[in-house]
């Protein structure tokens, strides 16, 4: 209001709202407004109910004092609120999205208000946001990448808190296509397909393979045996053939008068050998004739050891 005021002498004044005793109207205006030192004039409406049409004040009157209280009246001005409208309108209707092809949304609201795309509800995930121009206008696009891989998507737009809602008061749910119905089909298709596959290899999988269980106790027992047996099973198992102690001795008495020397000892030849590999075989043991079995020798020594 300094520009609308002055003070001839130079002294600084005092601005409040002027209240018109000829207009009983304006008794309660002085509580709508806050008036800065530097003559700035604020209104608030914040004590005002109903509607935002109601808001608007007329007829409003200013008054500046100096120092020595004298005064003027400014001329009457009016203050006209207008609701801030909301709208949301989508230009390409009918075309299926995707990355190339994004939806496009146009609307108004309140100027360098943020309006935000969500899906489903107020309270879902952020798509996208915009501001809204000093014209209170503004505009946003939806590509397919900022919606995911479902067919459809649903949309809500808020500003500043305020969910857009049709003529019904419900909040306007905007469906955003990203598949048509012959993709949609075929996606179907190619899922069962390999739904089938995967069943048709874990089949032929179980046929030809056979799992066994791992049993640690009895590879347990297993090992337990091992270190049980004796060393000197392979002796006591030996086949030996069975030769008479005395064996020798009845071939020589054994034999007659009409052979001669050079046939006895032919004969005596295979024994003795077969006696002697027996026991070659097996260093360190010796045959027990008399208990029938194989003993340690106690005269023999490993030159190897």
């Amino acid at each position: 209001m300094n520009d609308y005021f002055t003070d001839p002498e130079g002294g600084l004044l005092r601005f409040g709202v002027f209240n018109d005793p000829n207009n009983f109207e304006d008794d309660l205006y002085y509580d709508y407004f806050t008036i800065s030192s530097d003559g700035i004039a604020t209104y608030n409406p914040r004590f005002r109910s109903g509607d935002v049409d109601s808001w608007s004040l007329y007829q409003v009157k200013f008054i500046a004092e100096d120092p020595a209280d004298l005064f003027d009246i400014s001329r009457p001005v009016n203050i006209v609120v207008k609701p801030v409208s909301f709208d949301v309108l989508r230009t390409n209707v009918d075309t299926i999205v995707s990355d190339s092809n994004p939806a496009i949304f146009t609307g108004s609201g309140l100027p360098n208000s943020l309006v935000k795309a969500r899906l489903d509800s107020q309270k879902g995930q952020l798509v996208n946001s915009t501001r809204v121009m000093e014209d209170g206008t503004w505009e946003m696009q939806i590509s397919a990448s900022q919606l995911g891989s479902a067919d459809y998507r649903e949309i809500v737009f808020e500003m500043d808190g305020q969910i857009f809602a049709g003529e019904s008061g419900e909040d306007t749910l905007f469906k955003l296509d990203l598949k048509t119905e012959e993709e949609s089909s075929k996606l179907w298709l190619y899922i069962l397909i390999g739904v089938v596959a995967v069943v048709i290899l874990i089949g032929v999988g179980m046929f030809f393979f056979t799992f066994e269980e791992f049993d640690e106790d009895e590879m347990f027992e297993d090992a337990q045996v091992q270190q049980t047996e004796d060393p000197y099973a392979w002796a006591k198992a030996k086949e030996v053939p069975n030769i008479p102690a005395n064996q020798p001795q009845q071939t020589q008495e054994q034999t007659t008068f009409w052979e001669s020397p050079a046939e006895q000892q032919v004969q005596q030849q295979p024994v003795q050998q077969q006696v002697q590999q027996t026991t070659s075989q097996h260093p360190g043991w010796i045959w027990d004739a008399e208990r029938n079995q194989w003993v340690p020798d106690p005269n023999y020594v490993n030159n190897g050891q």
